[in-house]
C-alpha cells in the first residue's frame, strides 16, 4: 500500500461546558445551537477526506496494514488530537498508565496527555493533579461535599504554553 498525506474531517463533541469559541479562533463549520466542547482533528474514528482512501474511516485503513501505517503490528491509532473550548470547569480526569488501562478499560493505551494553549482568557489554568498528598478518603469526602476543587493544583496557563501530563 502506499501511504500519503491525510486529511481527516473533525468530529464535533457537544459538552455541557463548551461553547463556540472554535468557530471564531479556527474558523471552524459547527453544528448551530450546540455548545461544541471539543473538535476531535486526528482519532481512529475520523474519516478521511481526500486521495485513494476518501470516505474510509482511519482505524480501517490501519488495520489493512499497520506496520506500514503505524510502524507497529498494534491495529490501534494511539493519538487523540483535539481542540478543546471549555467556558466551564471540566471533569476530573484519571490518567491511567498503559498497564491499568488495560487492567481496568481493556484498552491498549494509558492516558498521557500534552496541552498546548493557543488562546486562553485572563486568569486562565488547568487543574493538574493533587495540592498535596490525598488518601481517597479525603477524595470521596470533599466529592460529598462538593470542595474537590478545593484540593486539586492550579496551574496558570496562557497562550503558548505547554502542560505536560503523564500518565499514570
Amino acid at each position: 500500500m502506499s501511504y500519503y498525506p491525510l486529511l481527516l474531517n473533525a468530529i464535533s463533541i457537544e459538552k455541557i461546558w463548551g461553547g463556540r469559541n472554535l468557530e471564531k479562533l479556527f474558523a471552524k463549520n459547527l453544528p448551530p445551537n450546540q455548545l461544541i466542547g471539543e473538535t476531535w482533528e486526528a482519532w481512529e474514528g475520523c474519516e478521511i477526506a481526500n486521495g485513494n482512501y476518501a470516505g474510509q474511516q482511519l482505524e480501517r485503513v490501519v488495520e489493512r496494514d499497520p506496520v506500514g501505517f503505524l510502524g507497529t503490528r498494534d491495529k490501534r491509532f494511539p493519538l487523540l488530537f483535539k481542540f478543546i473550548d471549555a467556558q466551564k470547569d471540566l471533569s476530573v480526569q484519571v490518567h491511567p498508565d498503559d498497564r491499568a488501562a488495560q487492567k481496568l478499560e481493556n484498552y491498549p493505551f494509558g492516558k498521557t496527555e500534552a496541552w498546548y494553549i493557543l488562546a486562553a482568557e485572563p486568569n486562565a489554568h488547568l487543574f493538574v493533579g493533587f495540592q498535596r498528598d490525598t488518601t481517597s478518603a479525603q477524595i470521596r469526602a470533599a466529592i460529598a461535599n462538593q470542595s474537590l476543587v478545593d484540593l486539586l493544583q492550579p496551574v496558570p496557563v496562557q497562550r503558548g504554553d505547554v502542560v505536560f501530563v503523564p500518565a499514570g
